[in-house]
């Protein structure tokens, strides 16, 4: 393997796919399996960080635009982020982000990876008990998440509903009158 690696430069989006490949094909009965057999040579460091890239094609292989040309450091934020439990949430944004670019799909990541690797005080992992809520699905196709940014929090709200007109009136009205009238 490191001669080929040599001759071309394998992209670590590829090597995970390869091994995944490798496991889905019986060539192997497990990723570990496949790894040392593969890249055996590799430190311990550098097999981990193998393992993180085999997760993040598992779950989003075939949805990323040109995925090969996410860096290590990319992809292992998409790993931690998908270990603390933020898949379907992850898998919301880049649905709902309706680009067909890496860098637009990465975008609509990127507060999701934030937020994931950044809790605040007290705050709960997705899907587990007293997690605070992220993102309503509505049965009509509305769908509303939270956000983090550097100077608060957004409402994203995305979906075939997120057009009617007049929603965003109804929803400042609504907010106008929980907090109080404006200035």
């Amino acid at each position: 393997m490191t001669e080929n690696e040599i001759r071309a430069q394998i992209s670590p989006w590829e090597k995970g796919r390869l091994i995944l490949d490798c496991v889905r094909s019986d060539l192997f009965d497990t990723e570990d399996a496949a790894l040392s057999a593969l890249f055996g040579t590799l430190s311990r460091q550098k097999k981990a960080r193998l393992r993180s890239i085999v997760l993040v094609v598992q779950v989003f292989d075939g949805s990323l635009a040109t995925p090969e040309r996410l860096s290590v450091a990319r992809i292992e934020r998409l790993a931690s982020a998908l270990r603390a439990g933020w898949e379907d949430l992850l898998s919301d944004a880049l649905r709902t982000s309706r680009s067909d670019t890496l860098n637009g799909q990465w975008a609509a990541l990127e507060p999701v990876i934030t937020e994931a690797l950044n809790p605040q005080s007290g705050d709960a992992a997705p899907n587990t008990r007293n997690a605070p809520r992220r993102s309503i699905k509505f049965a009509q196709g509305l769908q509303i998440r939270r956000e983090l940014t550097r100077s608060g929090w957004i409402l994203r709200f995305s979906g075939p509903e997120a057009k009617v007109p007049g929603l965003m009136d109804d929803v400042m009205e609504t907010i106008e009158r929980v907090f109080g009238s404006t200035h």
